[in-house]
């Protein structure tokens, strides 16, 4: 029980840094919470905020600014209880497997690598990465728990529903998924039990379409099905099809390096190792029979996690906290190894017993793994916000009304959130619908023209220098911009858009320390 609280406490403390008082929603987070907003106040995803995600990040975001009462502390709170579930969760699984010191380094190692992915000086993280970790090993424990029982149960049903789940997050989230799908079935097969292969995948499947198919009615009966189709799986479908195998390997390249900061890959990997070794030679295993079954899923996932951690194909080093899971089981086998592989030797030349000699090196193992993560959050809970947000929300506090629509052109939709100042459009963030290769731009930049006419916002900033491949207004205007990515080209329209708002807006201001200009209608 107390290693249960212990990894409980650390869970949540990994996320005390992110707290979001003093801090200014990151970029993610803005477009999250300000979508989440929109559906508190009536509004809906898709229609009237155009974003990419699956729908459930919005309503976790909208609960947790319902009960922090409008605040980011809500969603902060949510976060840092799903982890904490996870890491509960993962704990007793890993203990029944590895043993409890195994498994309290295991747990405590994954934990530790999240920081240096999640935590950014100054911003608040909402990543939905954080919501998918307790969905993925509770996935593990059904699925450990029915492997057991050796037939069939209800628990088949429920990994396919947390599968569903986990892709109304996000579908990059599901390596973890596709490798327990192909140890049941393949296992299934090896044993020659076609019928059991189909029938165990076959549950699987239907539990994982039940919240996809019930989110699909749901966005049907409120009429943005339609949207949610375009944004949410054709634009998706389309960006990733222009991400080229370079692109993956720079992306890839990231997320190593990340995951090497402090050492937890190379646990890792030393697990793998390890894991591979005692696969082939089952005397080394553990007897708990969940040991051999988590490691090979494990195993499977690994090259699964690089392939979705790498979809973006960009430095989106998010992604890897979806990989975190399991690479945690790997974590416990090495730790688990290296009690039963080097421990005995080692008590022997020290002279000392065996369990201190463990219980010795594995606190060294965890007090390596938290020194570069540790000095990183103690720099990231004394940091604020770089004035960036604040100084644009503090002028459209001064200069309009709750009333007023305002245009944030670029990516800082934080604003819009923070401000409580609605977006004229529903394009909230300009570059992702109006330039991605391969998904067609043209009824977005009509649609974005003709509502800047019709319902003209009060104020438009122009967040441009500090957003994602965005032209400053001027140059889209001049037709003058190159976003120097492969990936994302503007088209002549959107210098239309921009020269209809120059024309009918006067440059009266700047605001913040990069000077953002500020644009107002002009006069009759």
């Amino acid at each position: 029980m107390r290693a249960v609280i212990l990894v409980v406490l650390v869970a949540i403390a990994i996320h005390v840094p992110n707290f979001p008082v003093g801090k200014a929603p990151q970029e993610d987070a803005g477009v999250f919470m300000y979508a989440a907003q929109r559906l508190l106040d009536g509004g809906l995803p898709y229609r009237d905020v155009w974003d990419h995600k699956p729908p459930l990040i919005y309503v976790l975001d909208a609960l947790g600014l319902l009960l922090g009462g409008g605040s980011p502390v809500g969603v902060w709170a949510g976060q840092a209880l799903a982890h904490a579930v996870a890491a509960a969760i993962g704990y007793r699984l890993f203990a029944r497997a590895f043993g409890t010191r195994a498994a309290l380094f295991g747990t405590l190692a994954w934990l530790l690598a999240a920081p240096r992915i999640m935590l950014a000086d100054g911003y608040f993280t909402n990543f939905v990465q954080t919501f998918v970790a307790p969905l993925q090993l509770t996935a593990l424990a059904l699925f450990a728990d029915e492997e057991r029982r050796r037939r069939r149960t209800w628990r088949s049903l429920a990994i396919g529903v947390s599968a569903g789940f986990a892709a109304l997050l996000t579908p990059a989230a599901l390596g973890l998924w596709g490798a327990l799908g192909l140890f049941v079935v393949v296992g299934r097969l090896r044993a020659g039990s076609l019928h059991g292969a189909f029938a165990r995948g076959s549950l699987i499947a239907a539990g994982a379409a039940l919240p996809v198919l019930l989110a699909g009615a749901v966005l049907a009966a409120a009429g943005v099905l339609g949207d949610a189709w375009d944004q949410a799986i054709r634009y998706n479908a389309s960006y990733t099809g222009t991400v080229t195998w370079a692109n993956r390997a720079s992306s890839l390249t990231h997320g190593l390096r990340l995951l090497a900061s402090g050492g937890f890959l190379f646990v890792t990997l030393a697990g793998a190792a390890a894991a591979v070794v005692a696969l082939r030679d089952r005397s080394i295993l553990p007897r708990a029979s969940d040991a051999r079954r988590l490691i090979s899923v494990a195993l499977l996932a690994l090259p699964l996690e690089v392939l979705l951690g790498s979809s973006s194909g960009r430095d989106h080093g998010y992604y890897w906290l979806a990989a975190l899971p399991s690479l945690g089981v790997l974590a416990a086998f090495a730790a688990f190894a290296f009690e039963r592989s080097v421990v005995p030797d080692l008590a022997r030349r020290l002279r000392g017993p065996a369990t201190a000699v463990a219980t010795a090196g594995l606190v060294a193992g965890l007090v390596l793994l938290a020194a570069r993560p540790v000095p990183l959050m103690a720099r990231v809970a004394v940091s604020h916000e770089d004035g960036l947000t604040s100084s644009a929300v503090a002028y459209l506090r001064e200069h309009t009304g709750p009333e007023d629509t305002v245009l944030i052109w670029g990516s800082r939709s934080a604003v819009n959130f923070v401000a409580q100042r609605r977006s004229a459009t529903r394009y909230v963030y300009q570059y992702a619908p109006l330039s991605t290769r391969g998904y067609d731009p043209r009824p977005h930049i009509a649609e974005l023209g003709r509502i800047l006419e019709e319902r003209p916002p009060k104020v438009v900033i122009d967040a441009s220098r500090d957003s994602a491949v965005t032209p400053p207004l001027e140059e889209a205007a001049a037709g003058r911009f190159d976003t120097q990515d492969p990936l994302f080209v503007f088209s002549p329209a959107v210098s239309e858009v921009a020269r209809s708002i120059l024309e009918r807006y006067q440059r009266v201001d700047t605001v913040g320390p990069s000077a953002w200009p500020v644009y107002r209608l002009r006069g009759p």
